[in-house]
Formats: C-alpha cells, sequence, structure tokens
C-alpha cells in the first residue's frame, strides 16, 4: 500500500487505503478482481489501477526464475478499473463509489483460466 500511496501522492496511511480495498478471487479462476470503494469514483479508479500495476511489479520481482532463466509465473491486467458513470454502492452520505479490475496469474506453458 505505501508504493501506491507515494506513487499517486495520496494523504491517507496503508491501514486507510487497505478499508478502501477488496480483492476476491473468483471461483475456477486465477484472476484476483480488486476494488476500491471512494467518495471520488476518478480516484477509486486511480487507485485500482496503480494497486494492479504494484501487484504486478510484485508478482515479478518475487517470482523465481526457471532453470532457463525464464519468469515462471506473470501477472497481467486484463481489465483496468475506469471511472463508474452511477454509484456502485448504496448511497449513502458520502455516496460513495467503486471502481474495480481484473489481474491474471498464469504460468508459462500453462493454459490460462479461459477467460483471456
Amino acid at each position: 500500500m505505501t508504493r501506491v500511496i507515494d506513487s499517486l501522492g495520496l494523504r491517507t496511511t496503508p491501514d486507510e487505503l487497505a478499508k478502501k480495498v477488496t480483492a476476491t478471487v473468483p471461483l475456477n479462476t486465477a484472476t484476483i478482481d480488486v476494488a476500491v470503494v471512494d467518495g471520488d469514483a476518478a480516484e477509486a479508479a486511480r487507485i485500482a489501477n496503480a494497486l494492479g500495476e504494484q501487484l504486478v511489479t510484485t508478482v515479478k520481482q518475487l517470482s523465481p526464475p526457471s532453470s532457463s532463466g525464464a519468469q515462471t509465473v506473470a501477472a497481467t491486467i486484463i481489465r483496468p478499473a475506469v471511472t463508474p458513470l452511477n454509484p456502485t454502492t448504496p448511497r449513502t452520505a458520502q455516496n460513495s463509489r467503486s471502481a474495480s479490475q481484473s489481474a491474471s496469474y498464469w504460468e508459462p506453458g500453462r493454459p490460462c483460466c479461459g477467460t483471456c
């Protein structure tokens, strides 16, 4: 969270940002859906996209290389977050909006989850 906060110049803490983020893994997929809820829809999309980019970077850094030096695990953003036109959560005093994106994880040489 700290790298996302720094890259976007957010005025928040990692704990506070984490409260706005939900990550889910849809059944029978190799994807992670990241959703961000914020009072500003454009900011929610910016945060979701920055989280996805950071996830891709982190997977690349942590993925052990194969014996040939190739990357063994890869992450890609398959659906970037966009600013929703309407609130996607119940109307509250804040009228929160959310943005979400999906990231896919796969091992080279193995078939994808079928959603690509």
